[in-house]
């Protein structure tokens, strides 16, 4: 799970456009440097309350 503001969306597309000769054809993805998986998001939530995570798959 990644938190990305629009404007950082907003920005990757306008430098991708600058360098349309170079972006042409290539994946592009935004990213928070600190993404979690939805499994480690739930640990970190039931740490909040002080309780372990009880996750099956």
């Amino acid at each position: 799970m990644h938190h990305v503001h629009a404007d950082d969306v907003a920005h990757a597309f306008e430098r991708a456009m600058d360098r349309r000769d170079l972006a042409a054809g290539e994946d592009f993805n935004v990213v928070a440097p600190t993404a979690l998986t939805v499994r480690g998001y739930a640990h970190a939530a039931a740490g909040w309350f002080g309780r372990a995570a009880s996750l099956e798959p």
